[in-house]
């Protein structure tokens, strides 16, 4: 039974029973539940991926750490300054292995980062790395990230670059471990975890949106470039998220004055550009980027509900579709043009006229290249409709 997943099937009965609490009879409630045995190989249950991507990570210290983050980070999310994470801890320093002090130290700092107690977040980790086993990279790796996440915060961003720079080399493919064919990964992956961390360790993305930050474009990009080619080499379920993650950062900080705002949506959009004219592998997720950006424009929030952001909006759009029209025989292409022009008949109904036109152009696309796509045609005489209604 040790090492079994089980799935609930049903309840089957809450049933009331008297037992004894210090000394009293008391009726509690007990809920009878049928359970059933599940293959954890079975990638069509959710929760069995889920448990996958937890096992991957290659170390016992790795796999301590992420718990404590997952524990802490449940307690953050319900405003509670009081965390499973700290007894969690607590009780793992009695386990007499080094190794656990040092990835205690780690979890905790890690924990001191996420409550903006910065100095303690320094001084935990500076005394983890000090102790950790130097074979352990995927430790490493963890602490340096932490030291890097705190100078991040602190906006010290030569002493973050430094931290990640060194936690980024330590799982690096080099020419080497290629010729070898030993390179097997990053010791941290880009998964579903790192991403609702909002990839504080990943080195890679955090160097990247750094440069973005400072107006480095070109490093940022070739750095976003790099973690594609190798940490996401498996898979490109994350391609877009990165990108977005890289393009947006420091746009959503308060910004006091009007120069530093446009300076920042001016390196959101020199980082996306860029994207535009490389090969299509590269440009692909940006053109997801730029499609999810642009629909955020439909939040009703003070921050994108004007002129501006409207302009900036159709201006991109317009960008988007010219990547896309030469590539619509492909069908992603063609759904990616299609949300374009659906997007951009409804940024201009306000404007001008020029909205039938858009959906003109999503009629004769449908009629080019697919022809039975009903929901498309129906969606653009649908949209024509209400734009004569409004004029």
């Amino acid at each position: 039974m040790v090492d079994s997943f089980f799935q609930i099937d049903s309840n089957i009965e809450d049933k009331e029973i008297e037992t004894i609490v210090s000394g009293e009879k008391v009726k509690v409630v007990v809920t009878l539940i049928k359970l059933k045995f599940i293959n954890e190989d079975d990638i069509n249950i959710p929760i069995m991926k889920d448990y996958h991507i937890l096992k991957s990570t290659k170390t016992i210290e790795g796999k301590l750490v992420r718990i404590g983050n997952l524990l802490i980070d449940q307690s953050l999310s319900i405003g509670s300054s009081q965390s499973k994470a700290d007894l969690y801890y607590k009780i793992l320093f009695n386990e007499p292995k080094l190794s656990m002090t040092a990835a205690c130290l780690t979890g905790q700092a890690w924990i001191a980062l996420k409550r903006e107690q910065y100095n303690l977040a320094i001084k935990l980790a500076l005394e983890a790395l000090s102790i950790v086993d130097k074979s352990n990279d995927e430790l490493k790796i963890t602490i340096l990230n932490c030291l890097g996440g705190v100078y991040l915060k602190l906006k010290n961003f030569p002493k973050a670059i430094e931290y990640y720079t060194q936690a980024y080399n330590l799982s690096k493919p080099t020419d080497d471990k290629i010729v070898n064919n030993n390179y097997s990964g990053p010791c941290i992956p880009i998964d579903k975890y790192a991403m609702y961390d909002n990839y504080r360790n990943i080195s890679s993305i955090n160097i990247a949106c750094i440069h973005k930050k400072k107006g480095d474009i070109q490093l940022a990009w070739n750095m976003y470039k790099e973690a594609i080619d190798c940490e996401m080499r498996d898979t490109n379920d994350f391609h877009c998220h990165t990108c977005m993650t890289i393009a947006e950062f420091g746009t959503h900080e308060m910004i006091i004055t009007q120069e530093e705002k446009t300076r920042a949506w001016k390196n959101w959009e020199n980082f996306l550009d860029l994207g535009l004219v490389d090969i299509l592998k590269y440009r692909t997720s940006v053109v997801t980027g730029y499609l999810s950006f642009n629909h955020q424009y439909d939040f009703p929030s003070h921050r994108y509900n004007n002129n501006y952001c409207r302009t900036m909006t159709i201006n991109y759009f317009r960008k988007v579709e010219k990547q896309c029209v030469p590539y619509t025989s492909n069908h992603e292409y063609y759904l990616y043009t299609l949300q374009c022009y659906e997007r951009l008949a409804e940024l201009y109904r306000d404007w001008n006229n020029r909205s039938i036109d858009y959906y003109e152009k999503m009629i004769e696309l449908c009629l080019k290249y697919h022809p039975d796509d009903l929901e498309n045609i129906i969606i653009s005489y649908k949209g024509m409709i209400e734009t004569y209604k409004k004029q």
